[in-house]
């Protein structure tokens, strides 16, 4: 396998993540993060 090299300015930038929020029958909140994107380039 070869060594890839990122700019830097590709990994820093800001990334969304995935949410699923959910509620009981009493209305307790809850969140968690199930993914997130990421921006990967090849120069």
């Amino acid at each position: 396998m070869t060594k890839t090299q990122f700019k830097g300015s590709a990994m820093l930038n800001p990334v969304p993540v995935v949410l699923v929020t959910s509620a009981n029958l009493k209305g307790k909140v809850n969140v968690f993060t199930v993914a997130w994107a990421g921006t990967a380039t090849q120069a």
